[in-house]
């Protein structure tokens, strides 16, 4: 049987984009910054710096600000 996974780097930009707009912003910054340059560049688009949110949204549903861990590493790379 052949092999049918995909890695995400035979991904072209566009589709990997439209994957990652399902994203929030602040996700797919925290989860592509540092990884290769190809994703630094991608992360670094207008489409995801343009309009942060620094909040994000608890197991329970509330809206809490980003852990300090987080937005100190937000503020060191953008």
């Amino acid at each position: 049987m052949e092999d049918l996974s995909i890695k995400i780097d035979t991904l072209s930009d566009e589709i990997l984009i439209l994957i990652l707009r399902k994203l929030s912003n602040i996700e797919v910054l925290y989860s592509l910054i540092g990884v290769n340059q190809r994703l630094n560049r991608i992360a670094y688009d207008s489409i995801f710096v343009n309009n942060l949110t620094l909040f994000e949204r608890s197991s329970n549903g509330s809206i809490q600000p980003l852990p300090h861990s987080r937005f100190e590493r937000f503020f060191r790379e953008i």
